[in-house]
């Protein structure tokens, strides 16, 4: 029997690795865990023939991926548009996950009574209504880092004692009529494209500025009714190194009812930027100024001298 040398393991080894990689990257459509009708055999289109498909469904943890030009159609042989259930069950976590894929024709894509989580990367999803919870005291997160969404209605129903965030930190979002209840927080970073028709608002906003790119109203809607007051504008991750002003919010009917809504900037680092007296209104436009504040001559030739030490002090350890 010929034995296989070190250096052959290694190969044979990096092979399998290559082999299951290119299997992972192919599959497209599949779940794992607690999941009905479950597709434990990667598809690249999965239509939904019944009513509904549950992610989390009845007694534990479940997991839906939709990646790689794979779609999930909720349309269906039977033309019967339905519901995706996210964590139906109480107690149990279920994730989706659409990284290049396409989730599409579903009527309801909905959080249930346990925790949920529905993370999109790029891809596309659609769909008429998404909600936090439907049904159930349920916590469902949407976390949208890139692609597209589009929907009808964007809401939460607490009626239950349910909670949602909604995290836009990058991709294009057309929501439709929006309705937060209490307990409720919508974050929207300026690397989203983010717009609305109506914004109905019991629970909380919270505006994102990061980075150092600003070429569009971070949220924009043609109406907007705020019954909660205090909301807030995020500064942690701000790098800009210019003066600036940033729109925040946009209504672009001019029709609003407010109830004296605040935004608060948080995060702020004051030794580089300051906002004035924070955020006003410009007719239908709520805007911030913000400067930039550049460093004193001494303190430039300061870093500058630091960094002259640092150089020197790595040549003399070469």
């Amino acid at each position: 029997m010929k034995k296989i040398s070190l250096k052959g393991l290694k190969t044979l080894g990096l092979l399998a690795i290559s082999l299951l990689c290119a299997a992972q990257t192919s599959a497209m459509v599949w779940t794992e865990g607690d999941v009905n009708p479950a597709i434990s055999t990667p598809v690249s289109t999965y239509s939904i023939e019944g009513a509904s498909f549950f992610v989390g469904a009845y007694a534990g943890d479940g997991k839906l991926y939709v990646n790689n030009g794979g779609t999930l159609d909720g349309q269906g042989a039977s033309s019967h548009k339905g519901l995706l259930g996210i964590a139906t069950t109480s107690g149990f976590t279920a994730t989706v996950s659409v990284d290049g894929g396409t989730i599409t024709n579903f009527d309801y894509i909905s959080g249930g009574a346990g925790t949920g989580y529905l993370n999109i990367h790029s891809g596309t999803v659609s769909t008429i209504t998404l909600t936090s919870n439907f049904y159930g005291a349920g916590h469902m997160t949407l976390n949208m880092y890139g692609g597209v969404l589009t929907t009808s209605y964007l809401y939460s129903n607490n009626g239950s004692g349910g909670k949602g965030i909604f995290n836009f930190f990058g991709g294009t979002a057309d929501l439709g009529f929006v309705m937060l209840r209490d307990g409720t927080t919508l974050n929207v970073s300026n690397k989203a494209n983010v717009t609305t028709t109506d914004l109905y608002i019991n629970g909380k906003i919270n505006l994102i500025l990061e980075g150092d790119t600003f070429d569009h109203t971070v949220l924009t809607t043609n109406t907007a009714t705020f019954n909660q007051t205090i909301h807030s504008i995020n500064m942690q991750g701000l790098t800009v190194e210019r003066d600036i002003t940033v729109n925040l919010l946009e209504l672009t009917t001019g029709q609003w009812i407010f109830q004296d809504p605040q935004f608060i900037v948080e995060g702020l680092d004051e030794s580089k930027y300051s906002v004035g007296s924070g955020a006003y209104w410009d007719g239908y436009i709520l805007k911030i100024d913000i400067s930039y504040n550049v460093p004193e001559p001494s303190a430039a030739a300061g870093l500058l001298g630091a960094a002259t030490l640092a150089a020197v002090a790595r040549r003399r350890r070469k």
